[in-house]
């Protein structure tokens, strides 16, 4: 009996996810690569507002990812400094020393300054892609 209903159920189970897999895919849940992105505007060079706020930018600063603009200054100031200049050089090479050997990066006992730290080679550094090439 025991087999039975478990022979039942593995069958039920097996049945279901064929159906599943069998049935028409929603629209919403799959997004459809072979349509064409929409097209950008060209850039007018003409300075864009956003209601509300005093500051301007072009649409070539709006679309800038790596410096996105702040319309909005006053609702978000800069982060205020705790402890401006708390480390020194030596403590800042110190710690990214610590964390390169903890990784396994280089040697425990490396000791590192500004010069012998840009001799590091990292270990993905032929792997590294630059997404946005023509921004640099």
């Amino acid at each position: 009996m025991r087999k039975t209903a478990v022979g039942v159920f593995v069958v039920a189970s097996l049945s279901f996810a064929v159906g599943a897999l069998a049935a028409d895919r929603p629209d919403w849940a799959f997004p459809v690569t072979d349509k064409a992105p929409p097209a950008t505007l060209p850039d007018d060079g003409k300075p864009k507002s956003a209601p509300g706020s005093d500051r301007s930018y072009t649409r070539a600063q709006i679309e800038d990812l790596y410096n996105p603009p702040d319309w909005y200054p006053g609702i978000h100031p800069a982060m205020p400094w705790a402890n401006p200049r708390k480390f020194t050089d030596e403590d800042v090479y110190g710690l990214v020393a610590y964390i390169l050997a903890e990784n396994q990066i280089i040697e425990k006992d490396a000791v590192r300054d500004a010069k012998s730290l840009l001799q590091v080679k990292m270990p993905n550094r032929d792997n590294f892609i630059i997404k946005f090439p023509d921004k640099i």
